[in-house]
């Protein structure tokens, strides 16, 4: 593939997931811990998929917090504006699995790592000179963040594309009119918006121009939406799903690498829907596929016909 210089940074949470055992009973389910949040599995899926990336984010100094560091190096990912916050801890989310096999997530409210990165934290950005930058909405639950992400977003929106997933679900039991009304600001400047039709009830965001909506389906599929309505929509595919955790990261980190490996949008879009249904037949927030068989799935070719 073609090699990039150049950076994707991508911006927002890496918490530590607690995620039960396989096969354990429910109600007595051995807690594994994993690396995870959703702007780091957008990060670690771009550089599975041959990318060059960065990371920026905060979390806590503590050996939770050494652990995310660890891990992001260990997948490619560059940590030069990981941030650790001295005194604090780091976010830590469990996931509980239902008799139905329903997964639902729990954490402290408390606690918000992510939530600390201060806007003296983002100058690392001239250094890094990206050649596009991710936000991710769920680091905008509290401030120094959220007015420090709506000030990247202002600085950077006219100097490298700019994508945002919107996260409203994992804000829902915080959100206020401060949260939507900073994440409706990024997105109005974004070039391009990954979100779901529930969480753009609450936004009401419409693109303009050349700006693009994606709303991700789940087993559904896919749809890209421009000024005048929808471009272009996939189906879901049949696989043997395991676990859906983290399929919406896969799917934003497989469309961003599509584009800048020189796919169009619609074929981009097929990619990215192939990629995330495959990544659900595998164990864990992070299961990535390889590039061919996503390819294959989405009946696309290995390389883009220029």
């Amino acid at each position: 593939m073609a090699s990039i210089v150049s950076p994707v940074v991508v911006v927002g949470s890496t918490v530590i997931d607690l995620i039960p055992l396989t096969g354990s009973a429910e109600g007595d389910a051995e807690l594994v811990r994993h690396a995870g949040g959703p702007a780091a599995n957008i990060a670690v899926g771009l550089a599975a998929l041959g990318d060059t990336v960065e990371f920026v984010g905060s979390v806590g100094d503590d050996e939770n917090g050494h652990f995310l560091r660890e891990n992001l190096h260990r997948n490619g990912v560059g940590t030069t504006g990981l941030v650790l916050k001295a005194g604090k801890r780091t976010s830590v989310m469990s996931q509980k699995i239902a008799a139905s096999g329903d997964r639902r997530w729990h954490y402290d409210r408390s606690v918000c790592s992510s939530c600390l990165l201060a806007e003296a934290d983002l100058d690392v950005l001239e250094a890094l000179n990206p050649s596009a930058i991710c936000i991710g909405a769920s680091s905008m639950r509290g401030d120094p963040a959220r007015g420090a992400l709506v000030g990247l977003a202002e600085r950077w929106h006219s100097r490298a594309p700019l994508y945002l997933t919107t996260n409203v679900i994992q804000l829902r039991a915080s959100l206020d009119s401060d949260i939507l009304n900073a994440i409706r600001h990024i997105g109005r400047l974004a070039d391009m918006v990954f979100t779901t039709y529930g969480d753009n009830a609450f936004l009401g965001l419409r693109p303009r121009g050349t700006q693009r909506l994606v709303y991700t389906r789940g087993s559904r599929g896919a749809a890209l939406i421009g000024e005048t309505g929808e471009i272009t929509s996939v189906a879901g595919h049949e696989v043997e799903a395991v676990d859906p955790s983290g399929a919406a990261d896969v799917f934003v980190a497989a469309f961003i690498r599509a584009l800048r490996y020189g796919f169009a949008e619609q074929q981009a879009l097929a990619f990215a829907n192939a990629t995330a249904a495959l990544s659900t037949t595998r164990e864990g927030v992070r299961g990535i596929p390889v590039w061919q068989d996503a390819a294959r799935l989405a009946g696309l070719p290995e390389r883009p016909l220029n």
